[in-house]
Parts: C-alpha cells; structure tokens; sequence
C-alpha cells in the first residue's frame, strides 16, 4: 500500500503548513524559520519527530527513491516497497539511527535494506 500524499494536489515547493512552526527551530526568540528547502533541514526536524518536516521531505524524494525502487522489483509492488522505505527511514530518524550521509544516501540505503529484505522473503 502506497504512502498517501499529504498533501494532495500541492506542489512540493508550496509554502509550508502553519502548524511546522511548532516543530521548527528558532533561536533567541526569532520567528519560525520558513525557509525549509533543504533536505538536510528537513531530515534533522524530522529526526526530531516533525511529522510535517517529514512530509516535506517526502514530497522532495519521492519520485527519485520509486525510480530506484522499480529497477529492483517488479512495477506492481514498486508503491508497497516505497511505502515500506519511508516507514523504515521515519524509524530510523526517530531512534537516530539514520547515519551521518546525505538524506538521499540514507534513503538509498534504506531502498536496498528493504528491497534484500523483500526478497528474503520470498526465497
């Protein structure tokens, strides 16, 4: 099953929801920032439970990590497994476990954990 959008029928670049202003960092009182548009940014909030940080995120990788995905199994379970991949990666910034690489390193990572994963499975 497939990850809903959270936000159907937006473009990924489209000003940020009120309520991240909970969850993103300001310093000595300033505002909220609102300028999330890097990945790096966005996977520490989430790290730090942002739900809106990590759909942002989402939005921003999800196309490149369902082309890897469909180069290692087959179109009818390509959305499953990236569903599966986003799940893993929410875990893996919550418990800090996520490494040190970039956002896309890391989800490349996860992309091959659970595609070996999926596979094993099925021997």
């Amino acid at each position: 099953m497939a990850l809903p959008s959270p936000h159907p029928g937006r473009a990924p670049k489209e000003d940020l929801p009120d309520s991240l202003s909970a969850c993103t960092p300001s310093a000595g009182g300033a505002p909220p920032r609102r300028d999330l548009d890097t990945l790096a940014e966005l996977r520490s909030l989430a790290s730090e439970g942002c739900i809106h940080a990590f759909a942002r995120l989402y939005d921003a990788t999800s196309p490149h990590v369902l082309s890897l995905v469909q180069t290692a199994v087959p179109e009818q379970q390509s959305e499953e497994v990236l569903a599966a991949v986003y799940i893993q990666a929410w875990r893996e910034y919550q418990q800090k476990s996520a490494g040190t690489g970039s956002c896309l390193e890391h989800l490349q990572q996860v992309v091959w954990r659970v595609v070996r994963r999926k596979h094993a499975l099925h021997l």
